[in-house]
C-alpha cells in the first residue's frame, strides 16, 4: 500500500470538522434504535445490525485506523470539545473516534492489540466513515498514523458515558 493511499484512508475515516478532519460528513445517529437482550448485549437498529456486548468481560473485534490532529484543515478539537492539538490523551486515556450508536461518547474502553498489549481509551470523537465496529485512534503525527495503518483490535467497554 502506498503512503498516499493510506493517507486517504486516514483522512477519510474522520468527519468534516474537529480533530484531524479534512472531509466527510457527520454521522447522524438520530435514526438509530437499540434493543437490549437478556444477555446484556445491545443490538443497533441500523442497517448494519451491530451488536456490542456490554458485559465487562465481553471483547469484540473492531477494525482500527489512526488519525492525527496535525493535518491541513484540522482544528484539533474533538466532537466532545476536547482540545487535542498538543496531546493524544485526555484524562490519562488515549482519545479515539467511534460510532456513537455502538460506543457512546465519553465511554472508557480497553483496546487489545494483535501483539497482546492493552491500552485504555476514551471515546471523545466521531468520524464520517466510522460505522459499526470501527474505531479511529488518535496519534501524535501523520507518520505515526501511517505506521499504525489499519488493523484488527479487540475492544471492551469499561465504563459508558463517564
Amino acid at each position: 500500500m502506498t503512503t498516499n493511499l493510506l493517507f486517504a484512508e486516514v483522512t477519510s475515516d474522520v468527519d468534516g470538522y474537529g480533530t484531524g478532519r479534512s472531509s466527510g460528513a457527520e454521522h447522524d445517529t438520530s435514526k438509530h434504535s437499540e434493543t437490549v437482550g437478556e444477555n446484556g448485549n445491545v443490538r443497533s437498529g441500523d442497517d448494519e445490525g451491530v451488536v456490542l456486548n456490554r458485559e465487562s468481560e465481553g471483547w469484540q473485534t473492531f477494525e482500527a485506523t489512526a488519525y492525527t490532529a496535525d493535518c491541513h484543515g484540522c482544528i484539533g478539537i474533538t466532537k466532545s470539545g476536547v482540545d487535542v492539538r498538543d496531546t493524544t490523551h485526555y484524562r490519562g486515556l488515549r482519545v479515539i473516534a467511534v460510532d456513537t450508536a455502538v460506543i457512546p461518547l465519553g465511554s472508557t474502553v480497553e483496546i487489545r492489540y494483535a501483539d497482546g498489549t492493552t491500552e485504555r481509551a476514551t471515546a471523545e470523537d466521531i468520524g464520517g466513515t466510522i460505522r459499526g465496529n470501527k474505531i479511529d485512534i488518535l496519534r501524535s503525527s501523520y507518520g505515526k498514523a501511517i505506521e499504525f495503518g489499519r488493523q484488527d483490535v479487540e475492544i471492551r467497554v469499561i465504563d459508558e458515558n463517564n
